[in-house]
């Protein structure tokens, strides 16, 4: 999953820690349908409001705040970005899950929203506005104290090591030959 990043020229050349409000940065976000549909999208009613129905196509990344304020974010669907479609965020203090996702969410932007955000790391869940299949992007603009990071969400699950039926084969082995070498100077001792 590749995010690619449209930033303005202002952004660029602004320090991460400035004390003037930094011009806002655009994030277009494609689309790819790799994880399962959603029913539901995100609205401006309240802190964080999950709204059903439809099968909306999102993406998940993570979102570094670097200076703790309140952030305009804005849906960037109109001049200067004709390719973009109507898109909703969610924004996570801990674990996304699909299944449940009024756990962990701290904010939620439907169009222009004020949120404010302590310096730290936010999973971002992207959703199209509505019906979708993937190809499309949406794109959103953070304005605040400071810079913020959008970096893709580690796609690559963390296994745990697991033996094998070969290894468990060589622990049995290794495990009979240390017994069978007791039972042996037990009897010579005896004998």
């Amino acid at each position: 999953m590749k995010i690619k990043y449209v930033l303005s020229f202002v952004a660029a050349l602004v320090v991460g820690f400035s004390v003037s409000p930094v011009a806002a940065q655009n994030f277009a976000i494609p689309m790819t349908a790799a994880n399962s549909p959603i029913d539901y999208s995100y609205t401006d009613l309240a802190t964080c409001n999950v709204s059903n129905g439809g099968s909306r196509v999102y993406e998940v990344a993570i979102i570094t705040i670097h200076q703790s304020g309140t952030y305009s974010v804005v849906d960037s669907v109109g001049p200067g970005f004709p390719n973009l479609v109507d898109g909703a965020l969610g924004l996570y203090s801990g674990a996304f899950d699909p299944a449940n996702p009024m756990a962990h969410c701290v904010g939620s932007v439907d169009g222009n929203k004020d949120i404010s955000l302590s310096d730290g790391e936010y999973i971002a869940v992207f959703t199209t506005a509505g019906s979708a299949t993937g190809g499309e992007e949406v794109g959103f603009g953070f304005g605040g104290p400071a810079a913020v990071t959008l970096v893709p969400y580690p796609t690559t699950p963390v296994v745990a090591s697991v033996p094998t039926l070969s290894e468990w084969a060589m622990i049995f082995l290794g495990v009979a030959l240390a017994g069978g070498a007791a039972l042996m100077i037990q009897r010579r001792r005896t004998a």
